[in-house]
């Protein structure tokens, strides 16, 4: 483990579910954390500094930062159109460059991009690493494969350090995603037991996160290079339901919703959504991200870095059932 004391690390989207835990475990090492925010809010960071990506205007990057983890960025948005770029390029796209030019001229030493396995596309069978071809599907993907690419070509280019790191759906106390969704949803008796689709998906425990960006910030053979950051393992969706049954005490019912009901009903959303333009339960997106593959390969960071998964599923879903249980208990008290 590299000695953090006395580092200046610079985190953007520090108030974020993996910027609030990075910035945690490097203030706990004896890291100088400054916290990269659009508005001031608290936090464990050292230092507040408030940028917009949007209009990042012409500020300078606090003086003396060694490291730099970007983290901020646009994500889905519930009115977004997936087709639409220019609001994703603006802030993933030309935010990152500037945050690029900026450390540049204050002469930091490592900039570490977190990206997503957007930016690869999902959906077929075959498990993707490093040196698959980037199919983005979306939007949100295209610009995070630009912004990989700026970031990279930035660091072959200028004495820059730069790494990219790419995250597949990220779990553990305090997320909010899907995964968090589906556990409040199965904990509420509203999510029907699935049926096995026999898909691969990957995961990644926020604590195995934190481990691998503080290992990639730190690491001499790092620099330059792209990696994928996972458990270790995949799982299919229905593993993920009676993991989530397991964590939260409830029995694993002894019969699921058939496979042809759900694409039936994925398509009448389909069909319902489009003569209302209201949003439904299920369509065939939603069914796609149950149903279908995403499976990532973090064997290259494993074998050139030494990064172990230590965090498991179980112990992350065992931690965000205790956050909602002690959330109910407040909204008990209140009343």
């Amino acid at each position: 483990m590299a000695d953090w004391r006395g580092r200046h690390v610079l985190i953007t989207g520090a108030a974020g579910f993996i910027g609030n835990a990075l910035s945690e475990r490097l203030a706990a090492l004896g890291a100088r954390v400054t916290g990269m925010v659009r508005r001031s809010v608290p936090g464990v960071w050292h230092d507040e500094f408030i940028c917009d990506l949007d209009v990042p205007e012409e500020q300078l990057l606090p003086e003396s930062i060694h490291i730099v983890f970007h983290l901020a960025g646009r994500v889905h948005q519930p009115d977004d159109d997936p087709k639409v770029d220019t609001p994703y390029m603006r802030t993933n796209v030309a935010g990152t460059r500037w945050l690029l030019e900026a450390a540049r001229a204050r002469e930091v030493r490592r900039f570490v991009y977190v990206s997503s396995t957007k930016a690869m596309g999902e959906g077929t069978a075959e498990t993707v690493d490093e040196e698959t071809r980037p199919r983005p599907q979306d939007a949100y993907g295209r610009s995070k494969l630009a912004a990989e690419r700026l970031v990279l070509d930035a660091g072959s280019k200028t004495n820059l350090e730069t790494v990219v790191v790419r995250l597949p759906a990220v779990y553990g106390p305090g997320s909010k995603g899907n995964i968090a969704q589906m556990l409040e949803r199965i904990r509420s008796g509203r999510f029907p037991p699935l049926p096995e689709f026999g898909n691969r998906r990957s995961l990644v425990h926020v604590a195995n996160v934190v481990d691998a960006l503080l290992l990639v910030g730190s690491h001499p053979n790092a620099a330059g290079e792209e990696f994928l950051v996972t458990d270790g393992c995949d799982r299919s969706t229905r593993a993920l339901y009676e993991a989530m049954c397991a964590a939260l005490g409830k029995a694993v019912l002894p019969w699921s919703i058939p496979r042809w009901a759900l694409g039936l009903t994925a398509r009448a959303g389909d069909g319902i959504a489009d003569l209302t333009g209201l949003p439904v339960p299920m369509d065939s997106v939603r069914y796609s991200k149950l149903a279908g593959s995403a499976s990532y390969s973090c064997e290259k960071l494993s074998s050139r870095l030494g990064y172990t998964p230590k965090h498991t599923l179980a112990q992350g879903l065992s931690a965000m059932v205790a956050e909602l249980e002690r959330a109910e208990r407040s909204r008990q008290g209140e009343r």
